[in-house]
């Protein structure tokens, strides 16, 4: 994935490799459906996070990197949310996260 739709450590670890690679042909996607129809069409490999599971995929596997990524979690509302009870909802799991 390129830079506005991949995770941070995801990225870092991308360009580790591709700096410690020389003769790589690298292809940026970003969609996670898109990728797997390439690796399955034998196109190459990616670079994937582990909550995107591809257990259940008969065609696919994951290789597990020693590489350590910590992951953060957040909540989605709209940019412009105006809803009180969403507002406040995201106040106090605010405040509740913090407390973790």
């Amino acid at each position: 994935m390129d830079n506005n739709w991949c995770p941070p450590e995801q990225l870092k670890l991308q360009e580790k490799i591709r700096k410690g690679v020389d003769d790589l042909d690298i292809s940026y996607v970003n969609d996670v459906e898109i990728v797997n129809l390439m690796v399955k069409a034998g196109l190459g490999i990616t670079v994937m996070p582990s909550f995107v599971a591809i257990e259940n995929c008969c065609e696919l596997k994951a290789v597990r990197l020693a590489y350590s990524a910590g992951l953060n979690y957040g909540l989605v509302c709209r940019k412009e949310e105006h809803d009180p009870l969403v507002l406040s909802f995201c106040h106090t799991m605010q405040e509740e996260a913090a407390g973790m």
